[in-house]
């Protein structure tokens, strides 16, 4: 028999086999309740402990803790059947199963965990980039401050420059007052 529960709930089988009665006190049981006990005390009793207890856990954590589920489960039966003198003293947890809307929230959970995952390194990369290119910047900065700086304690380098690339012809248009060649400093004469 299966317990079938909301869409959200997970199917689990129940045994179909009830537990031991107190040999002295069964004529009490058949009396009080009934021959047909087991649906109307332990078949309840299970469903209802069954749901109490898997309510305490992960749905998705249910058969990864099955020894703590069955001890909760089998403790909480104890006590709910014991008054009845009935005997539950262990429960076969087996052949778990869900509902298709419970496996199919279960695939999208997933599926957006993983999502966020590659979200995240992706973000991750971003920031390496970014790091990267920050630093090749601040390279290049320092890179050109120093060629600044050796260009100002060093005018003729930059003229000796001008003069490795120069072609031999003059310019037919400048711009500005300051010529291409300092004739007067590579001659000596004002």
């Amino acid at each position: 028999m299966f317990f079938h529960p909301p869409p959200d709930l997970l199917l689990i089988p129940l045994p179909a086999n009830a537990p031991p009665i107190d040999p002295q006190n069964c004529h009490v049981l058949i009396k009080t309740v009934g021959n047909d006990y087991a649906n109307r005390l332990i078949i309840p009793a299970i469903l209802e402990i069954l749901k109490a207890s898997t309510a305490n856990f992960a749905i998705e954590k249910v058969i990864q803790e099955r020894p703590k589920l069955k001890d909760e489960i089998v403790k909480g039966l104890k006590g709910r059947l014991a008054p009845y003198w009935i005997n539950a003293h262990d429960l076969a947890l087996t052949n778990f199963s869900f509902s298709p809307e419970f496996a199919r929230a279960v695939e999208l959970k997933q599926v957006e965990e993983q999502n966020v995952a590659k979200a995240e390194f992706i973000r991750q990369q971003q920031i390496k980039k970014g790091e990267g290119e920050l630093a090749f910047a601040e390279g290049q900065a320092k890179a050109n401050l120093l060629l600044q700086n050796s260009l100002k304690a060093s005018p003729e380098l930059l003229q000796m420059k001008g003069l490795d690339k120069w072609d031999g012809h003059l310019p037919v248009v400048t711009g500005g007052s300051i010529p291409f060649i300092d004739v007067k400093s590579l001659t000596g004469k004002p």
